[in-house]
């Protein structure tokens, strides 16, 4: 019997990492290593509650793919449309909602979309407002679509930073000795460690900034810059369906 118990126990271990291993198999390597920020828009048409959900459900879908950020200059921002509304004649009289959610991976630096992807859904409920809430409750985080998605637009930015480090990294150097620190530090948290050269220039980068931070003619500067991206929402009013 105590034997019997112990191999179903190494059983058990072994199965769990084999799943764990297809898993991450399933995301390539580069590509798991770029991360997104899930960013709300202001005028959804969604109260506080409901918006939550939505970003809630997002963010668990930016990490079931790779990786999630609070710094980045690649976005996922969803755009919520009511497609239909109707009341049965019931008694009582139910409400019934349809929503298209569409979600945007953008850049906000060059304000352009990587890819985008809708899904639809149904809330049913004894009011207008519970029903809207029940169709964004529906949302699953694993959904095929926006898993698509989330590998398809990461694929595009590996590829942006395979042809564009170089120009990238001047820039960065530009806005350093500029003093514009808020864009360099945006560009340089989001370089993924995929290019092993480009990456160790960036962190050589992320050093002089440091450096310039113990000066005081740049601390004040660099301290507001940090503390508007992590603090700060971007702007995404551009971003439409």
């Amino acid at each position: 019997m105590k034997k019997q118990w112990i191999v179903g126990i190494l059983s058990l271990i072994f199965g769990l990492q084999l799943q764990a291993q297809e898993s991450s198999a399933n995301i390539p390597k580069d590509e798991s290593r770029v991360e997104l920020r899930v960013v709300i828009p202001e005028d959804l048409p969604l109260n506080g509650n409901m918006k939550n959900i939505l970003r809630n459900r997002l963010e668990q879908a930016v990490v079931l793919n790779g990786l999630g950020s609070s710094v980045s200059r690649f976005l996922l921002v969803p755009r919520v449309s009511i497609l239909s509304k109707e009341v049965t004649p019931s008694v009582p009289p139910m409400y019934v909602t349809e929503l298209e959610v569409t979600c945007f991976i953008v850049d906000q630096i060059k304000q352009t979309v990587l890819q985008q992807s809708s899904i639809t859904v149904k809330g049913i409920a004894n009011n207008d407002s519970k029903s809207i809430s029940k169709a964004i409750t529906s949302i699953q985080a694993r959904n095929g679509e926006w898993k698509k998605m989330i590998v398809k637009g990461k694929e595009k930015i590996v590829k942006y930073y395979e042809t564009e480090c170089a120009i990238i990294l001047k820039k960065v150097e530009s806005d350093i000795t500029r003093g514009n620190f808020e864009d360099a530090l945006l560009e340089l948290e989001s370089m993924p460690q995929i290019n092993l050269e480009c990456y160790e220039t960036a962190l050589r980068l992320k050093e002089k900034i440091d450096q310039k931070k113990r000066d005081s003619r740049y601390a004040a500067s660099i301290q507001t810059a940090i503390e508007d991206l992590e603090d700060g929402e971007p702007d995404v009013s551009w971003v439409e369906p």
